[in-house]
This record gives structure tokens, sequence and C-alpha cells, in this order.
């Protein structure tokens, strides 16, 4: 999968945690074709009032969910639009790349329409893998967790309607 690197330099200034930095400008971030995920270094700039929040992108289907990292600490973000209240998507920035990657891997492989049963199957070793990955994105208050449990009941719901 191809990865977007981002320039030292533009990151060198823009006050965010130095390891999510350090692995932007060394590894970057995939380049997804089934999925979405804008992101730029000049998105930086966009900061929500009175947070250390510095946005880097949106990711989502209709990319609608706002991506940030943080000042204060290592991570990916997203913040309730209506509790205003920080939603971790990732623990770090290279987990993160590594989530949609698999994510990615995941929409590749539904698209050969399987049965539901070896989907269901599929869809937790994904989760698995993730959990390996980086077990704090599936608290409560996270991004990942819920959704992949919806993603699970889905293709749950699916096999009982036929």
């Amino acid at each position: 999968m191809n990865e977007t690197k981002w320039e030292a330099s533009a990151l060198a200034n823009s006050n965010i945690n130095e390891s999510d930095a350090e692995y932007l400008a060394t590894h970057g971030l995939p380049n997804l074709k089934h999925d979405n995920l804008e992101f730029a270094v000049d998105q930086l700039g966009t900061q929500p009032e009175g947070t250390d929040c510095h946005q880097v992108g949106t990711y989502g289907i209709l990319n609608d969910v706002p991506l940030y990292v943080r000042e204060s600490t290592a991570g990916v973000w997203s913040i309730d639009e209506d509790s205003n209240e920080f939603i971790l998507v990732n623990s770090s920035v290279r987990s993160f790349a590594q989530f949609v990657s698999l994510r990615e891997r995941y929409l590749l492989d539904m698209n050969k329409l399987l049965p539901a049963k070896v989907q269901e199957q599929f869809v937790l070793a994904i989760k698995a893998a993730m959990e390996d990955i980086d077990s704090a994105a599936f608290g409560e208050s996270s991004l990942w967790g819920p959704f992949i449990d919806d993603i699970c009941n889905q293709v749950a719901f699916y096999e009982e309607e036929f």
C-alpha cells in the first residue's frame, strides 16, 4: 500500500507530539482506494478553540470524522460534536495507519461477496488484529470499538434474514 510522507520541516513548527510527527515524516499515512482518508499538513493550523488539538485530516465514508493530533499526548483523536469531548481513535499515528490499512483490507475482501458467516469470522479476525495493535482503541469512549461491533451485528443480522 502506498503511503504519503509529510515534510519534516513542515511538522517541526506544528507543536504536535514528537513521536507522531516523526512517524508522519518517516512513514506517512496510507493512500486508501476503498475508504476515504484525506489529510494534509496545511490542515495542522485548524485547531478547535480551547484545545491542544491540530487537525490532520478527515476519515469516514463521508469524510465526516475530523482527525486530530494533540500537543499533550500521542495519538489520533476526534471530538464529539455534541459533548465536545475527546474520542480516542488510536493511541498513536502508527497504530492509526495500521488500523486503516486493515480496514482497507477488510473492504477489499468483503467485495468478494462471501457468505455472512465467513464475513463475520473475517470481521472478528480483523478486530482481534486491531486489538493486538492498539487495545486502548477499543474502550467505551473510542471510535473503533463501537464501529467494529456494529459491523459484526450487521453481518449477523444479514445472515438471519436469509
